[in-house]
This record gives structure tokens, sequence and C-alpha cells, in this order.
């Protein structure tokens, strides 16, 4: 959410709240990595090949591990956003788009 502000307007973000998208969009999708040691890394999977996963964990680190290390691997979405419609007022939908595009990154 960090960016949001750059990268969804006023409106669109008024449009989600209210009729948020019933699937996540693929680039938003979580994926999970349990380690063989008990570890787990939750994060954005970037590529994965026969030998390793690479990934950006919740942090936003580039992090790697070989398929040796792995116990499990999987997409761990979380439920559809709820809609806010009809459970926040006007006034109080019109903070919430405010503040999430008020949500920019400093080079923006």
């Amino acid at each position: 959410m960090t960016n949001l502000g750059s990268r969804i307007s006023p409106a669109g973000l008024r449009i989600i709240l209210n009729n948020p998208p019933e699937k996540i969009r693929p680039e938003n999708r979580l994926y999970e990595v349990t380690l063989r040691n008990g570890k787990k890394i939750r994060g954005k999977l970037l590529n994965q090949d026969p030998y390793s996963v690479q990934m950006l964990d919740v942090d936003g680190n580039l992090v790697a591990y070989q398929r040796a290390q792995i116990r499990k691997s999987e997409f761990t979405d979380p439920p559809s956003m709820p809609s806010f419609k009809g459970k926040l007022s006007n006034n109080e939908i019109t903070d919430l788009v405010a503040y999430l595009s008020s949500l920019r990154t400093s080079d923006n």
C-alpha cells in the first residue's frame, strides 16, 4: 500500500472500496515458503525453476532459496477484501479515499 496513491485514482479507490474485485490480481498474490527448519517466508513470487525460488519478502528484501532447503511452497491468498458499501458513511469513505490517495513514495 506504500505507493497506492500513485497507482490508483481517487475515483478508482472509491469503486474498489464499495465493490472490491472478487479475485486477487496475479501480481498481488501472496506466496509462502516453508523451509526444512520450519521457518516461513511470505512475499511476492518473482521466479522459480527446478533448482530455486526467488521472491520479495514482505519487507521488500530479495531472497532466494534452493529447492533442497524448501519443505513446502504455495500461494496463500487471504480472503477477498470485504465491501465497505453500507458499512461506512459517505464522509468516512471520502476520508479513507483521501488518506489512501496520499500514500505515495517520496520519489513521486
